[in-house]
């Protein structure tokens, strides 16, 4: 029994000795990267233009700038229209996307209580956002949309004005 007792004893001794051994301390490093805030300017305003219309349509003005229009609406020929388009400032080589409005916005009538509706916005980033160019921390971006315009007695001729919220971030 003793030497059951002695031989238990040792192993525990062995075993205190070596606890020690089993630890280690070790030097962890910190790390953070503070990156410049994104800013973002509007450049211009998104314009469908002066269009002239009988029973209505829609009218889309894409990232590209490209006019479209649908119905009996028609736009001038040598009328201004155009994307919205925004300057975005950040850190270089860094991934930026947009969040675009997912229902519609309205335009309001300067002149009597009539509005109409802009829906389906689009972007030319790509949909996976866009890196900030290293050479300046710039990024310009255009923004699209289509525009629903009634007949002459829900939308009367003049002139209509809205906002739209674009989101803009880092990815």
């Amino acid at each position: 029994m003793n030497k059951i007792l002695l031989s238990v004893l040792i192993l525990f001794l062995i075993g205190l000795s070596q606890a020690g051994k089993a630890q280690k301390a070790v030097v962890g490093k910190i790390k953070t990267e503070i990156v410049i805030p994104l800013s973002v300017e509007e450049t211009e305003s998104l314009d469908f233009g002066k269009l002239i219309y009988i029973e209505g349509g829609r009218v889309t003005v894409s990232p590209r700038g490209e006019r479209l229009t649908t119905g009996s609406l028609r736009g001038f020929n040598n009328d201004y229209f155009g994307t919205g388009r925004f300057l975005i400032t950040g850190s270089p080589n860094y991934m930026v996307t947009v969040t675009l409005p997912q229902g519609t916005s309205k335009l309001h009538s300067t002149t009597v209580s009539q509005e109409l509706t802009v829906t389906d916005f689009t972007t030319d980033l790509p949909p996976g956002g866009e890196m900030i160019p290293q050479a300046n921390g710039k990024l310009s971006v255009a923004i699209g949309a289509t525009l629903y315009i009634g007949n002459q007695l829900t939308n009367i001729a003049g002139v209509y004005y809205g906002n739209y919220e674009v989101v803009f971030a880092y990815n």
